[in-house]
């Protein structure tokens, strides 16, 4: 993936997730490695790597998809807004055709990893046409992924919105309890993404 390109920047990377199959991490230092060099990697502006940007985009989302070890886990947040539409675009058309080709494979765990992503690009991008339709793919499977759907709307004053998203994606889960007193909580006016409260 990033490692065909070449690099200062994506080499650590490459190098971390190499070793993380091969060495023991216990004291973290691979996992260090892996996301200091990652954030400098998503911080260089796509135009200045030289990869063209369906390479770029397609090597970034394949691996947030499979990348199993947490390493990327808080690392996006906000990326996606900064993509041009055109930018945003292919990154949803690429990630919708993964998914297509995961649930072909019964592969449910990196479906759900897509459909989260999906979730994270579509929220962060604003595409609120089709927020009802992938909560209700969401289901109550995962509480964050709906939250963050949920939030977006709120702040951007589209309470209705935020409504319909729990309303699609409320059905029999794992997080229906949960996901049901935040709709509630929102229903009487009151909300606030954070679990605790």
């Amino acid at each position: 993936m990033l490692g065909a390109h070449e690099g200062q920047v994506a080499d650590p990377v490459i190098e971390a997730i190499e070793l993380m199959e091969v060495a023991d991490d216990s004291f973290g230092c691979l996992g260090d490695s892996f996301r200091n060099g990652f954030a400098k990697y998503l911080a260089l502006p796509r135009v200045e790597t030289g990869i063209d940007a369906t390479v770029f985009f397609h090597d970034l989302l394949t691996l947030l998809i499979w990348e199993d070890y947490g390493l990327t886990y808080d690392q996006t947040e906000g990326y996606f807004a900064g993509l041009t539409p055109d930018e945003g675009d292919l990154c949803i058309a690429y990630v919708q055709q993964q998914m297509q080709a995961l649930q072909a494979d019964d592969l449910d765990y990196q479906y759900e990893e897509a459909l989260t992503l999906l979730g994270q690009i579509v929220a962060e991008q604003q595409r609120f046409e089709r927020f009802e339709a992938l909560a209700r793919d969401m289901g109550t499977r995962q509480w964050q992924r709906i939250i963050v759907l949920a939030d977006r709307a709120v702040k951007q004053r589209k309470r209705p919105l935020a409504v319909a998203v729990f309303e699609a994606a409320l059905s029999p889960g794992m997080h229906e309890g949960f996901l049901r007193q935040k709709y509630e909580q929102l229903k009487k006016g009151k909300w606030s993404p954070d679990p605790r409260r």
